[in-house]
């Protein structure tokens, strides 16, 4: 197993980057987080994201239920400049598991309140964040019922498993009209803007699931060389406001890597997903103390993914252990 994360000190992390070849940017000067953006007409009050986490707690039928906003009004006290939430389905065939959050004419109005509690609590704590919905369609990882139900428009025999359901052209098009259907039915919602997912699978994994193998590269490099992948596209079209993401692994430390990232103009917001399930309220630590909390900060133990790996509520099993750490203990009974 790769060497776990003991850094006590930025000298420390910095001296194992220059031990492994790697040009590690770091800040002192947090700053750089902590300022406004602009786009589209658009005013961002910092460059800190929450990116997509599921929390796989919806309720049956598809809206959020009380665990799912107790987790949005978490990320708005804690003044992230945009809340990025989770993938939500199109349709309930296209759901990845029986609690993926489902956007239908039914129930839109409950992420409509959902979205106003947000603000409310947001505006309280001084911040009025971006809000952003992850549409998808599960496709091959379909499990509305909980078993899996593959859909595709064609077989790939690298990633399906299992014979899948090949789509029809008339399949394909209910899909995409569900998409648009989606689309404007968050608007409605007072979604600020929407993102498609297009996309499966971690970069990098610090403690692996039980039975997966640990990845050859080391989590550091991984970390660089998703900066550094970053940087060519944000450089290439400055335009785009790309965010920056895979910053969970360097804990306390994060935020001063994120800051050298927006200052030397690699990215233009720094992203943090399984981090946010952890500490949510950093973007309120880094604005009051100018550091974050090594106490409160993700240790990408992957329990999070664990849970949500097995169709359990996601959330952090080590900083919010009340509510996950009980739920991981039903999921090793039940695989006991």
């Amino acid at each position: 197993m790769h060497e776990r994360f003991r850094y006590k000190t930025k000298e420390e992390l910095l001296k194992k980057a220059k031990d492994l070849d790697l040009n590690l940017p770091f800040s002192d000067d947090i700053s750089p987080l902590l300022d406004t953006a602009s786009f589209d007409g658009f005013s961002v009050p910092n460059r800190l994201v929450v990116q997509p986490m599921e929390g796989y707690d919806s309720e049956p039928d598809g809206p959020p239920s009380d665990l799912t906003k107790r987790r949005y009004l978490r990320y708005a006290a804690g003044r992230s400049g945009i809340i990025w939430y989770e993938a939500v389905s199109v349709s309930h065939d296209g759901r990845s598991n029986p609690r993926q959050l489902w956007i239908n004419r039914k129930n839109f109005d409950s992420f409509g309140s959902l979205n106003e509690e947000v603000r409310k609590s947001a505006t309280y704590s001084g911040t009025v964040p971006f809000l952003v919905i992850q549409l998808t369609h599960s496709g091959r990882y379909s499990k509305p019922e909980g078993k899996s139900k593959p859909q595709v428009a064609a077989v790939n025999n690298i990633l399906d498993r299992t014979e899948p359901y090949i789509l029809t052209d008339d399949d394909l098009k209910r899909i995409q009209d569900n998409f648009v259907s989606a689309a404007r039915l968050a608007a409605d919602s007072g979604f600020d803007a929407i993102d498609i997912k297009a996309c499966h699978g971690y970069l990098i994994i610090d403690t692996p699931l039980p039975g997966v193998k640990v990845p050859d590269e080391y989590p550091l490099s991984g970390v660089l060389n998703m900066i550094n992948g970053t940087s060519v596209f944000q450089k290439r079209f400055p335009e785009i406001h790309f965010v920056g993401s895979a910053y969970s692994y360097l804990r306390q430390y994060a935020p001063n890597v994120g800051a050298a990232v927006i200052k030397n103009g690699d990215a233009s917001f720094i992203g943090f997903g399984r981090s946010s399930f952890a500490y949510p309220s950093m973007p309120l630590d880094l604005i009051r103390m100018g550091k974050a909390d090594p106490a409160k900060v993700c240790i990408a133990c992957s329990g999070c993914t664990r849970l949500i790996k097995s169709l359990h509520p996601g959330g952090c099993v080590i900083r919010d252990r009340e509510i996950y750490a009980t739920e991981l203990k039903k999921l090793i009974a039940d695989e006991k």
